[in-house]
């Protein structure tokens, strides 16, 4: 029987995507972790492998689409297995197929969750309005009760904002808990020299941030990132 990598499903999702689901593009960037965490789902019940996924996210994407929907996410996932290599489906795999299908459609076409001021950190980590380093933040800064999403790996990866949009994200998480930017010290402390200098360097970013000076903010990160890794070259 064929085996099933996860980054050639993953790969595979994101390069279908635009093809099945014109009008969710948008989830390349915003729930690309999903869409990860879905094909490590699909390769364990390719190769009958126990349900990794947790029970209470199995009942919210259970039955949370439409009908259409769904029928749409099967046959991406079937063309994805496909552009795997994989042109027979095993018998056993078929009752895992509306589960899969029901999934795939709950994370491509929820509604969108933008970032508001007050919406709370919960509410912020199930939303569409977040990337790595805004999520570092949160790995090193929530109470240990809160889950965010994948966080030891997290704190070990250290992601940090490299342009513009990836500094908006953390901005925006600061406005949802403003608490958080008087113990950016820590982040710089778990993060390493890198996120140690933007953090020294934070007012002068979010000024320009602020300002709407989205050009001036990338080439000031990137001026940032070089002195860092200067200094530090295995960054």
């Amino acid at each position: 029987m064929k085996t099933l990598g996860q980054m050639d499903l993953v790969i595979g999702f994101l390069k279908r995507l635009e093809e099945y689901v014109p009008e969710r593009k948008y989830v390349e960037q915003t729930r690309f972790d999903e869409v990860g965490e879905f094909s490590t789902r699909m390769v364990a019940l390719f190769n009958n492998n126990p349900d990794p996924l947790p029970v209470s996210t199995q009942m919210a994407a259970s039955g949370a689409a439409e009908g259409r929907q769904v029928e749409t996410c099967e046959k991406l996932i079937i063309r994805v297995l496909a552009d795997a290599g994989v042109t027979v489906v095993p018998k056993e795999f078929d009752r895992w197929m509306k589960p899969l299908s029901e999934h795939l459609a709950y994370i491509l076409f929820r509604p969108i969750i933008p970032t508001t001021p007050g919406m709370g950190l919960e509410k912020w980590i199930g939303g569409d309005d977040k990337g790595s380093s805004s999520l570092f933040i949160a790995s090193v800064l929530a109470p240990p009760e809160v889950e965010v999403p994948r966080r030891a790996e997290r704190l070990r990866g250290k992601d940090r904002p490299l342009d513009s949009s990836d500094f908006g994200r953390c901005q925006r998480l600061l406005q949802v808990m403003p608490e958080w930017r008087g113990q950016l010290g820590r982040v710089g402390e778990a993060g390493g020299p890198a996120w140690h200098l933007l953090v020294m360097h934070w007012d002068e970013l979010s000024a320009l941030y602020a300002e709407g000076k989205g050009a001036e903010l990338h080439t000031r990160i990137q001026e940032l990132e070089k002195v860092a890794r200067a200094s530090t070259p295995y960054l």
